[in-house]
């Protein structure tokens, strides 16, 4: 009677364990091959930002919950397998226990197959997802990786940032597209027709009226399904810039997308054609073939008007009980939004004001961190810095006001928040006018709406340069999940415009195409590290560098590598440059121990080579 219930409870153990191991690959595979299923808008981001969710791919992390459970199964069935060795071996020549034995040794083995099996098919499926959502997975002979196509040229090409990301849901049907370059572009090769007087870096005597329309041939806005032939026309785009010829703005004539159902669009600009300031070709080398990248329409129009989050100095709700202390006058000026900015109307004259005694004080204002960070710098020249550049400053002993202007709306009641063209003041992508941050959730305009705030400066001037205090992921940690990006915590508060693709790299080791691009954000403390509030005085900055995904070479295949690096060009926001590359050191706890003679630190160790793994860390790349 004990043979015969043992020999239904192995055959009841292995029934389940089959069942279990076809369930979980049902379920990894309705989650992988339904496509609809990652594009769907269920909350997701906002609560990520809220309770800092990891970034990964719901489907992903699922794959590798399976994974682990299958892993547990396997050790159960090699635990039934050495049991029913363990019988045999103790049967003491027993017919009834060797028969026992077997039984229990075939029906572990099964079940062990079966789960090994599963596990096999499981981990097919998650290489399949990664290459089929990333553009990365096993390649061919060698196990190369297979990239996204025409996607390298943001971050280690001509592209610094665009808006909006690749890959992004949920954009408002009445959104502009942004591209900002890494260098002046001329004008012509974008804007059909445009007239620059033969003085492509001086837009003052460029002749009016200025063309606007779109040039199809060197950027082609369309429906993916309908392809390149059903590209937006030149006329149905509005091309607008910023004076330093780097960044332009797309507005559609129309609302993209549907009412009824999400859409995705592709922009497309191709290798020939789009030019540099001085005529040369803007994709060139690897990435010769240009640049490409899709995002997704969501069925609703944008009438949320942005606000202000945060400044530094600090911009408070509500006035302080006392004044801060002064600040350096070397200090530069941040203001932070909670959604993208369009570009241009920062740029304006008049829609972002400083001043000092009731004078204006002239300088520029640059766009940063996706489009969500405006910075001043000033035309005083004061000094220089660590790196031999110019240092400009604020007037001393001052009283330095702030005031972000909001723009006029139009006189559409419809309309809602939309700004009347030409901005009159800040606005966001989907043209919806500056909100201040009082209890009206609605945008009224100039002066209610307008944000303003005031701090002071001494006569010093800060020519501390900043250090890196941590960097995940570690120092040659191995077993990086793909999907993680690189992040960089600051000791002091950053250049968030010098926080870019440029002064931040990624570098494939062996090198393959990929696709990069850097935030940031303020904090009020570093251990933990907080992000700051509107009524807090930043302390540091965290900036991070999204990525394509991570390639993992299959076993046998030669290992694959990441090299991150940061280069001189990175600014604090007293604009000193990260000379000398001071940061953690390879052990925990150490520092990298740089000095004049080998001002660079390379995973983690002093040097006199500038070169790091094929990133140069000197002044520019």
């Amino acid at each position: 009677m004990l043979s015969v219930l043992q020999y239904k409870k192995g055959r009841a153990a292995l029934l389940l364990g089959a069942c279990l191991a076809v369930f979980l690959f049902l379920v990894v595979s309705f989650f992988i091959f339904t496509p609809h299923a990652s594009a769907l808008d269920v909350g997701i981001n906002q609560v990520e930002g809220e309770i800092e969710l990891g970034g990964a791919d719901i489907r992903i992390v699922i794959a590798r919950i399976i994974r682990v459970a299958l892993g547990f199964l396997g050790v159960a069935a090699l635990l039934i397998v050495l049991w029913g060795g363990f019988q045999w071996m103790t049967a003491g020549g027993d017919d009834e226990k060797v028969a026992s034995a077997k039984r229990t040794l075939i029906n572990g083995s099964i079940g062990l197959a079966l789960i090994l099996s599963a596990f096999a098919i499981t981990q097919f499926i998650l290489n399949a997802l990664v290459a089929a959502t990333t553009g990365f997975g096993p390649g061919g002979p060698g196990g190369g990786p297979v990239v996204s196509p025409r996607s390298g040229s943001l971050g280690r090409g001509v592209i610094d940032m665009h808006y909006p990301p690749r890959g992004a849901t949920g954009i408002p049907r009445n959104t502009n597209i942004i591209i900002t370059f890494k260098q002046p572009m001329l004008i012509s090769s974008i804007i059909d027709g445009y007239d620059d007087n033969d003085t492509p870096d001086n837009l003052a005597d460029d002749p009016e009226p200025r063309a606007t329309s779109l040039n199809t041939n060197t950027v082609r806005i369309y429906r993916t399904a309908d392809g390149p032939d059903g590209a937006l026309a030149s006329d149905g785009v509005a091309v607008r810039l910023t004076p330093d010829r780097k960044t332009f703005v797309f507005d559609p004539a129309s609302l993209l997308g549907s009412p009824s159902e999400n859409v995705l669009y592709t922009v497309d600009l191709p290798g020939d054609g789009l030019l540099l300031e001085n005529g040369s070709q803007a994709f060139v080398g690897n990435f010769s073939d240009g640049y490409a990248w899709q995002f997704e329409t969501s069925t609703i129009v944008d009438l949320v008007p942005p606000i202000v989050t945060d400044c530094f100095p600090v911009c408070p709700v509500a006035p302080p009980a006392e004044p801060a202390l002064p600040l350096a006058r070397n200090v530069l000026i941040q203001v932070n939004f909670n959604e993208a900015i369009d570009p241009t109307s920062v740029s304006l004259p008049g829609n972002v004001v400083v001043n000092a005694g009731g004078l204006a004080v002239g300088g520029s204002w640059n766009i940063a961190n996706q489009y969500r960070t405006i910075e001043f710098v000033t035309e005083d020249e004061c000094g220089t810095n660590s790196c031999g550049e110019t240092i400009y400053c604020l007037p001393e002993s001052a009283t330095i006001g702030v005031t972000v202007q909001a723009a006029v709306l139009t006189d559409e009641p419809d309309d809602g928040p939309t700004a009347r063209a030409p901005y009159s003041g800040v606005a966001d992508v989907a043209a919806n006018s500056l909100n201040d941050r009082g209890a009206n959730a609605l945008a009224d305009g100039p002066p209610a709406d307008n944000v303003s705030f005031s701090f002071l400066t001494s006569d010093e001037i800060d020519l501390v340069g900043p250090r890196i205090e941590s960097v995940s992921p570690d120092i040659l940690e191995g077993e990086v999940a793909p999907d993680v990006p690189a992040r960089i915590i600051w000791n002091e508060v950053m250049s968030r415009s010098s926080l870019n693709t440029s002064s931040a790299v990624i570098v494939p080791v062996p090198d393959h195409e990929l696709w990069y691009s850097v935030s940031s954000e303020n904090l009020r403390s570093i251990v933990p590290p907080e992000p700051v509030g509107p009524d807090d005085l930043p302390l540091a900055t965290r900036s991070e560098l999204n990525h394509a995904l991570f390639y993992r070479a299959p076993v046998g295949a030669p290992s694959q590598g990441y090299a991150t690096g940061t280069n001189s060009l990175a600014r604090d926001a007293f604009q000193n440059c990260y000379v000398p590359g001071s940061g953690p050191g390879a052990v925990p706890g150490a520092t990298c121990g740089v000095t004049p003679a080998e001002p660079y630190c390379c995973n983690g160790e002093a040097t006199d080579n500038p070169i790091c793994q094929g990133i140069d860390l000197r002044l520019g790349l």
